[in-house]
């Protein structure tokens, strides 16, 4: 199985926190690896250094620079699990796309990534130990696998770009003296 951390890769973004979840989940046997999606563009030439030295102790960890936007729903799309480490984030696009994406997302409680996943308790985590519990109860369970993707996919379907649009020229419509356009 494969988990997805999305980000600019600073230290505010909590890789740590998702790596070490991860390798806490696999040491109670779940065969799962961490596709990491980002760019180190925000760090110092150490701190890239010392980011990328973490991602290459552990095989299972896959990291991606060089993707475009286009490639990323494909991405995203192979993963079935994503880890969003970051607290108070204060919406969380990448949560966003994890969803639109089909991929069940573990977030931070509170702030937008909390919002985004309707509240769910059963995908927050407040440490790495918590974030390995939440993906193993996940794994293991069917039933709760499905539950939670059920509940996701009206969510995700509210986030779809076609409603924004939509929604946006509703109000524009709205606003807009229709004898300003007759002819």
């Amino acid at each position: 199985e494969l988990a997805v951390f999305v980000s600019r890769l600073t230290h505010h973004k909590r890789l740590d926190m998702a790596i070490e979840g991860v390798r806490i989940a696999r040491e109670a046997g779940l065969p799962l690896r961490l596709r990491v999606l980002g760019s180190f563009r925000s760090l110092s030439a150490g701190q890239e250094r010392d980011a990328k030295a973490m991602i290459a102790e552990e095989p299972w960890i896959e990291l991606r620079e060089d993707y475009s936007r286009d490639e990323l729903p494909e991405l995203l799309a192979a993963c079935r699990y994503g880890i969003h480490a970051m607290a108070r984030e204060p919406y969380g696009i990448a949560v966003a796309e994890m969803l639109r994406a089909g991929v069940i997302p573990f977030v931070r409680p509170g702030a937008g990534p909390a919002e985004i996943t309707g509240e769910e308790p059963r995908l927050q985590f407040d440490s790495a130990a918590e974030l390995a519990e939440r993906l193993l109860a996940v794994a293991r369970s069917d039933a709760l696998r499905v539950d939670l993707q059920a509940r996701l996919v009206p969510l995700a379907e509210g986030l779809a770009p076609e409603r924004f649009v939509r929604e946006i020229r509703e109000i524009v419509a709205s606003q807009i003296a229709p004898s300003r356009f007759e002819a």
